[in-house]
């Protein structure tokens, strides 16, 4: 498959996110991924991305009501570490969900548990797809680390991970997507529809943002690509940039929110086919 700009409504998508509320351009993206699930080989596809260094929060919260409104999405898997930031509560809070009625909730179980089969019966019975109880909040604990790195590392080495190609490549998908496709509806402090704009501040067209989209599915793959696993002084496995890389104050620096989108992707998809097959 290709990037998409619209999910397929016969099509299962698993979201992650990797939020980051710094201002600064220099900081973490705010990254959020999509994949398509493909139930019969158990591969998961990455087909859409948003990443964004220091914009607003009201820029995350529209884009993410534009991805769950454009794609069927049935598991949400994010890190959510403590009250003060959980991104989706506070969309739940926000104009733009509440004028809809659409409220997303966590489901019971904990994943990283001893007792994962459990835990997994658990998140079963209180799993509701109709009831949008689909999120999940992924703790990063160091044994969750190691484990959800080692199966990302299977389910690579086994092509379980998948990456779309390009839709700029393919010239008669390009023209049905400028037809049924739209950019993400961005709106001013005082309600007014406002264009949308790349990371820079750029008013973006439809084929700029096809071809940021692409673009995405380069840049994860090198993020992944760059991640050295190392072991602490105390046994510890760590999954991270390589120093030079990560001492960099630039905006335009080296970053891993990506490489993170697709583990918890990979773990994600692993939890939702355990818990409803």
């Amino acid at each position: 498959p290709c990037i998409q700009l619209r999910g397929n409504p016969n099509s299962r998508y698993i979201l992650s996110i990797d939020p980051s509320f710094s201002s600064s351009k220099a900081s973490d993206n705010f990254q959020i991924m999509l994949h398509l699930l493909n139930d019969e080989e158990r591969t998961i596809t990455q087909v859409h991305t948003y990443g964004v260094a220091g914009a607003d929060l009201k820029d995350h919260l529209n884009y993410f009501y534009y991805l769950v409104n454009n794609f069927n999405i049935v598991f949400i898997i994010a890190d959510l570490q403590g009250e003060n930031n959980n991104f989706i509560t506070t969309a739940n809070e926000s104009f733009i969900f509440a004028k809809t009625n659409l409220k997303l909730e966590f489901i019971e179980g904990d994943f990283d548990s001893v007792d994962y089969m459990q835990e997994v019966t658990k998140a079963k019975n209180n799993y509701n797809l109709t009831n949008k109880k689909i999120c999940y909040r992924q703790k990063f604990m160091s044994d969750w680390i190691r484990k959800a790195n080692e199966h990302l590392q299977t389910q690579i080495d086994k092509g379980k991970i998948r990456f779309a190609s390009k839709l700029l490549s393919h010239n008669n998908l390009v023209e049905k997507v400028l037809e049924d496709s739209k950019l993400p509806e961005y709106k001013d402090k005082n309600g007014k529809p406002v264009e949308y704009r790349d990371k820079n501040g750029k008013e973006m067209d439809i084929l700029d943002f096809v071809s940021l989209q692409d673009e995405w599915i380069v840049q994860t793959k090198a993020q992944i690509a760059l991640i050295e696993p190392k072991t602490t002084v105390n046994g510890v496995m760590q999954f991270d940039l390589p120093q030079n890389l990560k001492r960099s104050k630039n905006p335009e620096r080296a970053r891993k929110d990506a490489y993170s989108c697709t583990l918890m992707g990979s773990w994600g998809a692993k939890c939702y086919w355990d818990m409803t097959y």
